[in-house]
């Protein structure tokens, strides 16, 4: 080959080359930009749900580890549940999660995470625990009752063989709801029940601090249904499931009777009232 031909061989490749490297057509590249948007929209849900399905399942490990933590509190000697509160005059005092403390391996237990996520939006300041913990959980006001002098409330806390039946007894719960007094449990916790600040008192809608649950103080409340539409719930013989408030949170619901449990089909008024 001459020196003239490799050139214009050389010259041609080169020619070659560049025709590959010139790259995509813009519609090519419009193409390929609608297939990511198109995968991205389908994946980002599934992400989303994955991610909530890992808060919810680390919400359930915390109720479980207060439930048992409460249960090893009542072990100690002690033969009562903790107090739900005692208060001073003033409303300030100690609540069952500081009870429960020294049995739980931090206090990053007492909040749930998705709880913790929706706090941005609240504006209320009022913390009750005097040590200024808070908790985005509620414990069954009938077990564990209160003491505040200045209300003349008190209401004691129950000994462990004061609960029927433990396994159906619901001790603790993701709280947060005004809910309404009603026996219709589609009504009475919905998805567009207002979500209040605190509740770290759960209580039947119709019981002793009924009128908290279904009114605006930020303490007492019904259970939220922050995970899927449904709550985290833990119960007096120490294990935890997820329900949906319909199956069990309505007007003298049993769920929360020490006298009844969730599986009796008998009627009666809340402990306290």
């Amino acid at each position: 080959m001459s020196p003239v031909d490799f050139r214009l061989s050389c010259r041609c490749r080169l020619g070659q080359s560049r025709a590959v490297l010139a790259g995509f057509t813009l519609i090519e590249l419009l193409v390929v930009i609608a297939i990511i948007a198109i995968l991205a929209g389908l994946l980002l849900p599934a992400l989303s749900q994955a991610k909530q399905k890992a808060l919810g399942t680390r919400c359930l490990s915390n109720v479980r580890q207060m439930s048992l933590a409460s249960m090893m509190y009542v072990g100690q000697g002690r033969d009562v549940y903790p107090w739900t509160f005692t208060a001073a005059v003033g409303g300030a005092g100690i609540a069952w999660f500081n009870f429960i403390q020294p049995f739980l391996q931090n206090t990053n237990v007492l909040l749930c995470p998705t709880k913790e996520r929706q706090a941005r939006k609240f504006t209320s300041t009022y913390i009750f625990a005097d040590d200024r913990t808070v908790s985005g959980y509620g414990a069954n006001f009938q077990i564990g009752g209160c003491s505040f002098p200045a209300g003349n409330w008190l209401v004691q806390p129950l000994k462990d063989t004061g609960v029927a039946n433990p396994a159906s007894t619901v001790y603790l719960a993701d709280s947060g709801t005004r809910a309404v007094d009603t026996t219709d449990p589609l009504k009475c916790v919905t998805l567009a029940s207002p979500e209040k600040a605190q509740s770290w008192v759960l209580e039947d809608p119709a019981g002793f601090g009924g009128s908290y649950v279904t009114g605006d103080d930020p303490n007492w409340a019904g259970p939220s249904v922050r995970h899927g539409q449904k709550s985290n719930v833990g119960f007096l013989d120490g294990h935890a499931t997820t329900l949906k408030s319909r199956q069990w949170y309505y007007h003298f619901t049993p769920w929360l009777n020490p006298a009844l449990g969730g599986e009796s089909s008998v009627s009666a008024k809340p402990r306290g009232i």
